[in-house]
C-alpha cells in the first residue's frame, strides 16, 4: 500500500533562543502536492503573512493519527518584498516536531 502525505502550511512569529517558538502560531491549511503548498508560502497567498507571521515552514506529513513529519522547509518573510524565502532549519527548532498537526 502506498504511503499517503499532506504538506502542512503553518506560520509563526518569532524565534527564541531558548524556547523555540516566540508568539504566535497558526496552521492554515495543508496541500497534497508539495509544489503548490510550497507556491503558496513563497507568493504569500492570501496574505498569509497578516504582519505578523516572520517565518513559515512546510511539513511533509503521513496519513493517520500521531503521524511525525518525514520532512519540513524552512521559511523567511521579507518585508520589503512581500514575500517568503527558503532558509535553513533554525537551529531553535532542530528539536521540534509537528508544528501543523499531530
Amino acid at each position: 500500500m502506498d504511503e499517503k502525505y499532506i504538506y502542512t502550511v503553518t506560520v509563526f512569529e518569532d524565534l527564541d533562543e531558548s524556547y523555540g517558538l516566540k508568539g504566535r502560531s497558526r496552521c492554515f491549511g495543508y496541500y497534497n502536492n508539495f509544489d503548490l503548498a510550497d507556491k503558496t508560502v513563497r507568493t504569500n497567498a492570501t496574505d498569509i503573512n497578516e504582519c505578523t507571521y516572520t517565518y513559515a515552514v512546510i511539513e511533509k506529513v503521513s496519513e493517520g493519527l500521531v503521524p511525525c513529519n518525514k520532512n519540513r522547509w524552512f521559511y523567511k518573510f521579507d518585508y520589503e518584498e512581500r514575500e517568503y524565502y527558503p532558509i535553513p532549519e533554525p537551529k531553535e527548532l532542530e528539536h521540534y516536531c509537528n508544528f501543523g498537526i499531530g
